[in-house]
This record gives structure tokens, sequence and C-alpha cells, in this order.
């Protein structure tokens, strides 16, 4: 029986970190973000429909992946579930402390296999977020300085700028080391004969959640004032100089006024587009791994409710624990998705100075 648990346990998850991230589509966008035609401006871009169409791409693949790891891990929980009885009949409390620990160690094993996958994934789309965000902040700065918003471009790549370093930082430095601490404290929880340690991983998911909470609402105010602030005073400074041209130079000022109003009208289709555009390939790198996040989630919870219906109650605290961390990963997700879709949002709706 030991054998076994430990082939269920260790087998099948090798593979299972570039499967998740071939099938949610972080190396390559397996769902066409854009169309030609839609780039060109020949075709609407409807959000609803986009986004719809993302869903219905990859929700098929998500559950099926989720069922494969629930199938495995339920295979783990109810070997465990075999091995407590054991245990549990002979009168060796040494031999009922070894199953403990056998059955700790085999289902930690299979649930950081999977973690970390998860983790891998989430900062791999991270960072194709952040890099395809980074090559458009020039777009948009320009595009904005052409309007005539030269306070409101400045303002927004600083604000944005400060945001994709924040994104870049968590990724590389914060991410594994938020998960290996959590993971630790809820592992050491499930061993038998040690201190209850899961205070403490429910302190640093907290602490990550209200840190992150802080982070986001302070980019998004930042980025939302700044931005219409400055809009604001160039389109008073463009209005009071044009206004000065027409009346200095009666015949060029008016013309001048003009071509302005031409100018504005064709910046402000392009911007349309440019927002819009950004906002479908965001969501195309993002929304997949959430949805992956999501269905692994519910994984997780049916699984920690299931394993203390099978008797094994510190497999399921540990499995509900290891679901709270996910919940962390999601909020991440969420938060840059919304800060970008709020960037994009006040870029198209940060007026044209006329």
């Amino acid at each position: 029986m030991l054998l076994c648990l430990v082939f269920v346990s260790f087998c099948g998850f090798a593979s299972e970190e570039q499967s998740i991230a071939d099938a949610a589509g972080v190396d390559t966008l397996s769902h066409p973000a854009v169309t030609d035609e839609q780039l060109s401006g020949d075709a609407q871009i409807v959000l609803w429909d986009e986004l719809v169409e993302i869903l219905r791409a990859h929700t098929g693949e998500a559950v099926g992946a989720a069922s494969a790891s629930f199938a495995a891990l339920m295979s783990v929980l109810v070997l465990c579930s075999l091995l407590h009885a054991s245990g549990k009949i002979s009168s060796s409390p040494m031999l009922s402390t070894a199953c403990s620990f056998v059955c700790a160690l085999a289902v930690s094993g299979v649930s950081y296999s999977l973690l970390h996958n998860l983790f891998s994934v989430a900062g791999q789309a991270l960072t194709a977020f952040s890099q395809y965000l980074a090559a458009l902040l020039p777009v948009s700065a320009s595009l904005l300085v052409s309007g005539g918003n030269v306070s409101a471009a400045a303002a927004s790549s600083a604000s944005f700028s400060l945001f994709l370093s924040a994104i870049s930082l968590i990724c590389s430095a914060v991410l594994f080391p938020f998960l290996q601490i959590s993971f630790s404290a809820s592992f050491a929880s499930a061993i038998p004969g040690t201190a209850d340690l899961a205070p403490i991983g429910t302190m640093v998911r907290n602490t990550a959640g209200l840190l992150l909470l802080f982070l986001f609402s302070l980019l998004g105010f930042m980025l939302t004032m700044q931005t219409t602030i400055s809009a604001a005073s160039d389109s008073f400074l463009f209005r009071t100089v044009r206004f000065a041209s027409g009346v200095l130079i009666p015949v060029v000022g008016n013309i001048l006024g003009d071509a302005a109003r031409t100018v504005a009208g064709s910046v402000s289709v392009i911007k349309g587009t440019v927002g819009a555009v950004g906002t479908v390939v965001t969501l195309a790198i993002l929304v997949p791994p959430m949805l992956y996040l999501l269905c692994y989630r519910v994984m997780l919870f049916l699984s920690g409710t299931l394993a203390r219906l099978l008797g094994c109650e510190r497999e399921g605290q540990l499995l509900a624990d290891l679901g709270a961390t996910l919940n962390i990963l999601m909020g991440l997700l969420a938060g840059a998705e919304v800060i970008a879709l709020l960037f994009l949002a006040t870029f198209i709706k940060t007026g044209v100075t006329v």
C-alpha cells in the first residue's frame, strides 16, 4: 500500500506545469485576441463578445485539467484513509503516527507540485502581461501628446510605469517566497506531533491580501486622479493658446484651429482602436490563468471536504489552507487586470484637446 501511495503521489505531475501553461496560452495566445480587420478598424471590437469567446475557448480545458488533478488527488486521499484505518486498528501508537506522517507527506507532495505549477503559470502570465503593456505605454503616451495632452501623457506613463515595476518585483522576488512560506506553515500543521502553525499561514495570507489591496487601490487612485487633472490642465492651456492665435492672427489662426479639430478627430479614432485592442489582449493574457486558478480552487475545496469525510482531518485542513493561498494568487491576477483596464479606459476617455 505504501508503494502504491508513493507511486500515485509523484507520478504524472512532472509535465503538469508545461501542460497547464500550453493550455492556458501563456507562451503564445492560443485564442487570437484580435483579427486583422479589427486591427485595421474595418471590424468593430465588442469586448463582451471577445470575453465570451476567450472563456469558451478555455473553460473546457480548465475543467478537464482540474478534473484530472482531482482524480489523482482523491486516489491519494483514499489510500490515506485506508492507511489511517490500518493505523487505528493497530495497538501501536508509533505505527499510527508513522501512517499519519506518510499520509501528510504524500498529500503535501501532490499539492505542492500542483501549486508550484500554478504559481509558475501565473508568473509567466504576469510577465507576458507586463511586457505587452510596457510596449503599449509609448504608443499611448505618443497618442496623448498628439492630442495635446502632454501633462496627461507624463502622468499616466509615470503611474503605470510604477505599476509595471511593482508587478515585475512581485513576479521576481515575492511570488514564490510567499508560496513557500504559506505552504511550509500549512505542511508543518499537517504533520502529527508538531505545533499548529496554521495561524502563521493565515497571518501571511491576510497580510499579503491587505498589501495587494492597498497597492492596487493606491495605484488606481494615482492613475485616475493624475491623468484626469493633467488632461483638464492640458485642455485649458491648449484652448487658451488657440484662442490667442485666432485673435492675434485672424486668418492663419482660424485655419490652425480647423486643422487642430481634424487632427483631434483622427487621434480620437486611433485612441479608441488602440485602447480596445489593448483591452482585448490583456484579457486574453490574464483571463485563462484566472479561469484555471478558479477551477483548481474549486477542486481543492472539494478535495478538502471529501478528505474530512474520509477521516483525513489534517490532510483536509492542509488542502483548505492551500486553497486559501490560491485566493491570494487569484486576487493578484484580478487586481492587475483591473488596473490595466482602468489605465486603458482612462486613456480612451482622456479628451483630445480641440
